[in-house]
């Protein structure tokens, strides 16, 4: 079939699938490299050609073999767009250390083809940051914060000028959290801003909203702060380290079931470009946290000799616990005949269980033991210690 020109690309095609399926990758990428010097304009070929160049880090390459495939045809144009701003954020990344002119140059590209998308705006604030330009670094992530809310994009706009003082960069979280009011990630902002310079009410009214809804494992850990901050509280602060066990799971960078901490241009697993997604993982298969608690734990302690007060009137008088005691019936006590039958189940030991049961039941506070324990012991009259170690077994 590669013989015959009629044939060769179906044959080209099945030899590919063939290598991907075996995992045989050096032939994987002659297969779809031949078929698109015979046809520029075939889905499969241009597709697998991009991918692989992209997963190889050749971001020349794979710009032009998307601009050949949106020449062809192959993609449409809002797609081509939308990898190529991908493509040059992915250039822009590694060009931003040791060139950060050129670095900036290729986010603004980037950031002009999609307007949405976050890395690209973060790559660039960066890059114009290192340069000076500390002004057209916060108005691309103006831009991108107002189009999509995500807390790179806070902590990068709090944090833009490494100089300022906490309070500076509490006002910097204020004014990015009133572009998008409502919105919970200008509540972490704020919070967490807040919670640097020591402004504990600021934070903690800042968390209100989100402790109102469903809390992630995030702002279950932020008023653990709170709580250690402001009050020094360790035992509200470890209630609310218990809390986010539970909680639902913060969004992340997502593709194919593959979680990660920060953007990558291509998926690990297919290869694919511009995979990754902003979204919460799945979910933990246990009960979800009770409102009533977290709205309890949430409010501030306002006097803690008020509530030390209170919490001592709420408590019975100690003769009046002991009377009401005394007055309750004694649910442990057997039945008459049930003594009786014990001491005549048992040899020679029923008086001593007798007492011990009684002076048990008395203290009303552990069960009378209805069966003899698991080890037996060692019967002291016994002289061969081989067999008693051994019967215990």
């Amino acid at each position: 079939m590669l013989e015959n020109e009629g044939t060769k690309l179906v044959a080209l095609r099945g030899l590919y699938l063939e290598a991907e399926r075996e995992g045989q990758k050096e032939a994987a990428r002659q297969y779809p490299n031949e078929a698109v010097k015979l046809s520029p304009a075939l889905p499969w070929a241009s597709k697998a050609v991009l991918e692989q160049q992209s997963a190889a880090g050749d971001w020349d390459a794979a710009l032009a073999t998307l601009e050949r495939s949106r020449s062809a045809g192959v993609i449409g144009r809002e797609e081509a767009e939308r990898k190529r701003a991908v493509l040059l954020t992915a250039q822009a990344m590694e060009e931003e250390r040791a060139a950060p002119d050129k670095a900036a140059k290729l986010a603004a590209q980037a950031h002009k083809l999609a307007p949405a998308l976050v890395p690209a705006a973060l790559i660039g604030a960066a890059a114009y940051a290192r340069t000076g330009d500390v002004r057209r670094a916060a108005r691309m992530l103006e831009d991108v914060w107002k189009r999509a809310s995500h807390p790179d994009i806070a902590t990068a706009y709090v944090q833009l000028r490494a100089g300022d003082s906490v309070l500076d960069r509490l006002e910097r979280a204020r004014k990015l959290a009133s572009m998008r009011r409502d919105d919970p990630e200008g509540n972490f902002a704020v919070a967490e801003a807040a919670i640097a310079a020591q402004h504990w009410e600021e934070a903690r009214e800042a968390m209100m909203p989100v402790i109102a809804g469903h809390p992630t494992q995030r702002a279950c850990l932020l008023m653990a702060d709170i709580e250690q901050g402001q009050y020094g509280d360790r035992g509200r602060m470890r209630d609310w380290f218990a809390r986010a066990v539970r909680a639902p799971r913060d969004p992340a960078w997502i593709a194919d079931a593959y979680v990660s901490d920060h953007w990558m241009p291509v998926s690990p697993e297919t290869g694919e470009i511009d995979a990754f997604e902003w979204k919460s993982p799945a979910e933990q298969l246990w009960p979800p946290l009770e409102r009533s608690e977290l709205e309890l734990l949430a409010e501030p302690i306002r006097n803690s000799a008020v509530v030390g007060e209170q919490a001592e009137e709420a408590m019975p008088d100690a003769t009046e616990a002991d009377a009401g005691a005394e007055a309750e019936p004694d649910m442990t006590a057997q039945p008459a005949g049930a003594a009786e039958a014990d001491d005549q189940g048992e040899d020679g030991g029923g008086d001593d269980r007798e007492q011990d049961e009684g002076r048990i039941r008395e203290s009303g506070k552990i069960l009378p033991l209805v069966r003899p324990p698991d080890d037996p012991g060692v019967d002291p009259d016994e002289k061969d210690s081989d067999s008693k170690a051994f019967r215990l077994f």
